[in-house]
């Protein structure tokens, strides 16, 4: 053997003598001691229950969700979080320099987080977060790991940590081309403008237009699946005196063939913003002017050229 091949050898047992001990001095942060998976969700059939801190999410139909039994939860919402719990994972234990730190977060800071299938828990853990770190710990263990989502520049802890009334679905108006019974926007200072679409027998018809744009008709009705507020705002006697006082710009009123759907709006405009008031639960919404441009237009909208 050449003195340069042994030079080399000596070189590359230096070198793995260097790793082997950074790796073992990487201390106790290197090591996993629960498995890879423990907090992924890796199978959502049969889940029906999830306490996230003080919010219990509880199925109660094939695609219908209850927040603490006051409101139905948004769907994109809960997909969003079924998604998050079915890709979390560890990304590293927490470093031993911030362990006591981590812990203590942890300890006076955290969500609880439990997932029942079949009404019997699945996994439960505490979440907490600092920057844009997010750390969890198993309910049996001791140990803090900071979680990720592979390929995902997200704070899970700030997805978590919500509360009820943004868990709430905001879809004050909801149909679909199958089950909408009749739609009227009555505009009160443009009543040459009013819409009113309703089901005759096969298909629908606009009421004044007699040339109908079918193509056109059908996607404006199927918008209604993705009209949503912005907020539902807290109960404030100034604001409700003041709409009442003002003359509305329209009303719109929504009849589905499911019972539950229907709904009539109130919409006042406002310089800041655009307020509404839900007829079926009486509260105020706020809601954001450029999506309603998509929702308030006139009858003339479906009327189909003579070119056509």
């Amino acid at each position: 053997m050449t003195s340069k091949i042994k030079l080399l050898v000596v070189l590359n047992i230096v070198l793995l003598s260097a790793v082997l001990f950074s790796l073992s001095s990487t201390n106790k942060s290197s090591t996993l001691s629960v498995k890879q998976g423990s907090f992924t969700l890796t199978d959502t059939l049969g889940i029906n229950r999830i306490e996230v801190g003080e919010n219990v999410l509880v199925k109660t139909g094939p695609s219908r969700w209850r927040v603490n039994d006051n409101y139905d939860v948004q769907p994109s919402r809960l997909q969003s979080l079924l998604a998050v719990l079915g890709r979390m994972e560890i990304k590293r234990p927490v470093p031993e320099a911030s362990l006591d730190t981590v812990k203590n977060l942890i300890d006076n800071n955290s969500i609880g987080v439990k997932i029942f299938r079949d009404n019997e828990i699945v996994t439960q853990y505490e979440l907490s977060g600092s920057g844009d770190e997010t750390y969890a710990r198993t309910a049996s263990g001791n140990i803090p790991y900071i979680v990720y989502i592979p390929g995902y520049f997200v704070n899970i802890y700030e997805l978590f940590n919500i509360d009820e009334n943004e868990w709430r679905d905001k879809r004050v108006l909801y149909t679909t081309w199958r089950t909408l019974q009749s739609l009227d926007i009555n505009y009160i200072g443009d009543p040459k403008n009013r819409l009113t679409v309703s089901f005759d027998s096969a298909f629908y018809k606009v009421e004044g237009i007699t040339r109908l744009d079918s193509a056109k008709l059908y996607n404006y009705i199927q918008q209604y699946q993705d009209f949503e507020v912005d907020d539902y705002v807290e109960d404030n006697e100034n604001l409700r005196n003041s709409l009442s006082e003002s003359q509305p710009f329209c009303v719109v009123s929504l009849n589905d063939l499911y019972e539950s759907r229907n709904n009539q709006l109130t919409i006042y405009p406002n310089d800041s913003t655009v307020y509404g008031i839900s007829e079926k639960t009486g509260e105020i919404v706020q809601m954001n002017r450029g999506m309603l441009r998509n929702f308030l237009v006139s009858r003339e909208e479906f009327r189909r050229s003579e070119k056509q």
